[in-house]
């Protein structure tokens, strides 16, 4: 997400930002900081930082297809830009917990938040199909969910400004909040928006935060001493009628081949593609 730094004029407000960052900043832990992402911008100074950070909610989700959001109209009176910078719901579908399946095609690490920035399709839709951003934040309250992330690309981690783009995808269940990005709008079109992503982003409607993130067919532990809703809970795998099941997904090695021994729903990949440079992302069969 572009960072849109807080105008200074506002007092009570950047006041109110600081007052979260401190907050926030409880969730942090030394080994969270640790995982080797250090934002660009400043906690309070990030583009509607207390909307794209709010707390997990352990309520009932709401399934919604990728198409029905990514049909969503952007909120009324977003022509204005202090509608756009408000830190606060623009529109009641904001407050909507929701839990959307689809196949994961891209994953980056954001500059400016460190945010996991994910690109899903409808399922089954194809690689060059309309696609839905959701966004994964950094800190304790989304740890797991961000494990189960780099789990189903096949990487240990990602550093900052990293992408992985697959050429078969995974398919995901996400549960977070609804969001309206309106730091990429433009009047070009209101509706797509401005460098929101790859060119298959059609909406600038998100999931973010998201804090549950479950893989079909994935069989990886429970992480131990997290809160129940940002644990993975597998899904059943897709099925399709008359069809072999496929042979398991392989970890992509750095010299272009596939782990003979290394799934792509494991959680370790450090001992996986020996002699082949590790792994470095993606999936194959």
């Amino acid at each position: 997400m572009t960072p849109r730094a807080a105008r200074s004029g506002r007092g009570s407000g950047l006041r109110s930002a600081e007052a979260l960052c401190l907050a926030l900043a409880a969730f942090f832990p030394a080994e969270a900081r640790a995982q080797g992402c250090v934002p660009t911008t400043e906690l309070s100074r990030q583009y509607r930082t207390r909307m794209k950070h709010r707390a997990p909610v352990a309520a009932n989700a709401t399934p919604v297809t990728v198409t029905a959001l990514l049909g969503w109209a952007p909120p009324a009176g977003v022509e204005d830009p202090r509608l756009r910078e408000r830190d606060a719901p623009v529109d009641a579908r904001e407050e909507q917990v929701l839990v959307v399946d689809g196949d994961l095609w891209r994953v980056k690490l954001e500059d400016n938040d460190c945010d996991f920035h994910l690109e899903i399709s409808a399922p089954g839709a194809g690689p060059e199909a309309p696609r839905l951003v959701a966004e994964v934040p950094y800190g304790a309250p989304w740890e797991s969910a961000r494990a189960v992330v780099l789990a189903a690309v096949g990487r240990a981690s990602l550093r900052r400004g990293d992408r992985v783009d697959l050429s078969l995808p995974v398919r995901v269940r996400l549960t977070g909040l609804a969001f309206w990005d309106g730091a990429h709008w433009c009047h070009r079109d209101g509706a797509r928006g401005c460098g929101h992503g790859t060119p298959m982003v059609a909406s600038l409607w998100e999931l973010h935060p998201v804090w549950r993130v479950e893989v079909a067919g994935a069989s990886a532990p429970r992480p131990s001493g997290t809160v129940p809703w940002a644990t993975m809970t597998p899904i059943p795998a897709p099925q399709t009628p008359l069809q072999a099941p496929l042979p398991r997904a392989r970890a992509r090695c750095c010299d272009g081949t596939f782990s003979p021994t290394c799934g792509c729903d494991r959680v370790d990949f450090r001992r996986c593609c020996r002699g082949h440079g590790g792994v470095c992302g993606g999936c194959g069969r």
